[in-house]
């Protein structure tokens, strides 16, 4: 092949010219183009030939290392050629680094690589988070990447509706920021974390959420160590808050000094010599209502 005119190729009008032609600069090895490489990694406006101009510029550049230098003077520090370039690697974890390099870096001629490679719904979701960190790092997020940053507001109100259209977005990439919602100190953003998940529907997210259930229902520790349900609350199953405060086929309720709120919500007691307290009764229906929704949708689901 014509090195020459491969070279001159890289002037091309056409961004799919200059691709092929760094392309197969790099598969000849044609260490002599590297300044004209570089001049056309520095001018390049298309985004995917910028990846392939990096890729082939890395690719020469180590082929030159060997042949005048021996490898314990190569340079390791991270560049931003070195990181696009190695974007395009066949290994999820290099890509990841090179993700967080080019975030940390803050050099935003990375933006559009970043950007393309966060649109290829290909790529794994681990990936795609990677990506999104360090577009946020660049303040140079799209709108769906901007939703990560709401997750992590002070104020509620913003968590929630950013946990909401992530979910409604079905944005696999968020599934790892989502699952941590659902630790949210505020009960709304928990539930509807837990209703993105739900939405989302991969094994992912389903895994995501049995994890939390797990962590949600494992008895407390007792005090020898283990773990055990011996002196600890108990936990309230998942279905039928209302049903397990039901009474007892055949048994009477007890008598409560609080009609009114006896009427919205039929209890049994521990113990049937005193009333229910009116601020246990509360806490009760709060944590019912925190539940309720999933429930709901649970059934919904399940029905279809």
């Amino acid at each position: 092949l014509n090195i020459q005119g491969l070279i001159e190729a890289l002037e091309a009008e056409n961004a799919g010219i200059r691709k092929r032609a760094a392309a197969a600069l790099r598969t000849l090895g044609a260490t002599q183009a590297l300044p004209a490489l570089r001049d056309a990694y520095e001018k390049e406006t298309d985004p995917e030939a910028q990846m392939t101009l990096a890729s082939a510029l890395e690719a020469l550049k180590q082929k030159t290392g060997i042949l005048v230098a021996p490898p314990e003077v190569a340079d390791d520090e991270p560049s931003v050629t070195k990181c696009i370039a190695q974007l395009q690697s066949d290994n999820v974890e290099t890509v990841i680094q090179a993700a967080r390099e080019l975030g940390d870096l803050g050099d935003k001629i990375a933006v559009e690589p970043l950007v393309l490679l966060f649109n290829d719904h290909k790529q794994s979701i681990h990936v795609r988070f990677a990506v999104a960190e360090a577009l946020l790092k660049l303040e140079s997020a799209p709108i769906e990447v901007a939703l990560l940053a709401n997750l992590r507001h002070s104020d509620w109100h913003i968590r929630r509706n950013g946990a909401a259209i992530l979910g409604q977005l079905k944005a696999e990439w968020a599934i790892q920021p989502l699952a941590r919602a659902l630790k949210d100190e505020n009960h709304v953003v928990r539930r509807t974390a837990r209703a993105a998940l739900k939405h989302i529907g991969t094994p992912e997210s389903r895994k995501a959420l049995a994890q939390a259930d797990n962590i949600t229902q494992r008895p407390p520790m007792r005090p020898d160590g283990q773990q055990g349900t011996e002196n600890a609350r108990p936990v309230a199953p998942r279905t039928g808050m209302l049903q397990r405060l039901q009474p007892a086929p055949g048994e009477q309720p007890a008598e409560t000094d609080t009609p009114s709120q006896s009427s919205k919500l039929s209890t049994r007691h521990l113990n049937p010599t005193r009333p229910l307290d009116p601020e246990v009764l509360k806490q009760l229906e709060e944590m019912y209502s925190d539940h309720s929704e999933t429930l709901d949708n649970s059934k919904n689901e399940e029905e279809e």
